[in-house]
């Protein structure tokens, strides 16, 4: 039983660097759009984006008073065209939900997406809504008219 722990965290960095060549520049929003932290509360998912206490604040969801949501800056994951992340968290789900908003123009968030991850792997128009969409090996990133999310598949 012992050999199959190096094996399994062999398999998650394969995994990881599988979805992005610049694994090493890029580990915050790797994991953010990796599955590995899907699923965990918030105070482990802190410690995995190696997150200090002043880096972020605690809001909770006045509509589901059961959801925690740590609201950063989007340079504090790696994400410098990100200007707001949310993370939402329930007590019995952990982390179900990574959205916010994007600094600029689409145009401009648009661009400095596919800088980073290449061309959209789907883009829709139309009259009032621009969408486009990055699809990773486990999770989803869309960008709109306002804000972008990020969801599993």
């Amino acid at each position: 039983m012992g050999w199959a722990m190096p094996g399994l965290l062999a398999a998650l960095a394969v995994g990881l660097l599988a979805g992005s060549p610049a694994w090493a520049t890029r580990q915050i929003d790797n994991l953010l759009l990796s599955k590995i932290i899907w699923g965990m509360p918030s105070d482990r998912v802190a410690q995995a984006l190696k997150l200090e206490r002043s880096q972020y604040t605690i809001l909770h969801d006045p509509v589901e008073g059961n959801v925690t949501i740590f609201q950063l800056d989007g340079k504090t994951l790696n994400f410098p065209e990100f200007r707001q992340v949310y993370l939402n968290f329930k007590p019995e789900t952990g982390l179900f939900k990574v959205y916010g908003f994007y600094l600029g123009s689409l145009k401009d968030a648009v661009a400095a997406l596919k800088h980073r991850y290449g061309e959209p792997d789907e883009v829709r128009h139309t009259s009032l809504v621009q969408t486009y969409q990055w699809n990773f090996q486990e999770t989803t990133l869309s960008l709109n008219n306002s804000e972008f999310e990020i969801t599993l598949k």
